[in-house]
């Protein structure tokens, strides 16, 4: 599988935010948004393809995808396990 790193900072930098959720609970879209801290933070998720240099999307996931990625040895896509679905 693809290394990863684990960041506290919310940058152009980040690839995935991985989200806690019980097992059938969606949470609203809204409320994931707000968690991610200020306007600078969502806007970050919302439009920072639009700044990537490869077009990147910051991918917003339940634990799910880790989980079940990690246990079949290759990275699922996404969308999915998605916990802001991309508009």
């Amino acid at each position: 599988m693809v290394g990863a790193k684990s960041s506290t900072t919310l940058d152009e930098n980040v690839t995935h935010i991985v989200s806690f959720h019980n097992e059938g609970q969606e949470l609203p879209r809204d409320w994931m948004l707000r968690s991610l801290g200020g306007e600078k933070e969502q806007e970050l998720v919302l439009y920072g393809h639009f700044c990537h240099p490869h077009g990147q999307y910051i991918n917003v996931v339940y634990q799910d995808w880790l989980a079940e990625s990690l246990a079949k040895g290759f990275v699922l896509c996404e969308m999915n396990f998605m916990a802001v679905p991309r508009m």
